[in-house]
């Protein structure tokens, strides 16, 4: 069966006066509080929309490269996983844009078998280690966050710093 561009307009008034007249039973079934009141979770048929940013700057002295990777799945680093890096100049800052819905994002890199490495970024010849926790979805962050990461000498070293900053 095809659906002509009149069939289109012929459904698009129905449910308008549908929805108009009161009788909102087929907007109803497709509205997360309704999927929320059968027990089910809305986020698998309704997965957030929107993005998280990722800012990287770096704060050395040399060029550095940050390893970063996400996951839609905070509890399976097997499913729809990705590594990316960004190279950044020193006093520059570069960003990365991840596609919600997003699980969990953390610095460093998963291996073949996607088991984490913690190597979080690259200036020179000095691999700087992430020593924080993984960021989670819904728990750490939300779509429309910004996560910013910044590569800052403390003391002779290079460190790592994330902070997490809502959407507006």
């Amino acid at each position: 069966m095809r659906t002509t561009p009149a069939g289109l307009l012929v459904a698009a008034v129905s449910l308008l006066m549908a929805a108009c007249s009161g009788c909102l039973i087929a907007a109803d079934l497709v509205s997360p509080g309704f999927v929320s009141a059968l027990g089910l979770d809305p986020g698998v048929f309704f997965p957030s929309r929107g993005m998280v940013v990722v800012s990287f700057t770096n704060n050395a002295t040399s060029p550095a490269t940050f390893y970063a990777f996400e996951s839609v799945d905070a509890t399976d680093l097997t499913r729809q996983s990705r590594n990316f890096s960004v190279t950044v100049d020193p006093g520059e800052t570069r960003n990365e844009v991840l596609i919600c819905p997003v699980g969990l994002i953390s610095l460093g890199t998963l291996d073949a078998n996607f088991q984490p490495d913690d190597v979080g970024a690259r200036a020179g010849d000095d691999d700087i280690t992430y020593t924080g926790a993984a960021l989670v979805g819904g728990r750490d962050f939300d779509c429309g966050y910004l996560i910013v990461v910044r590569l800052i000498p403390v003391a002779g070293e290079l460190s790592l710093s994330v902070q997490v900053l809502p959407g507006r």
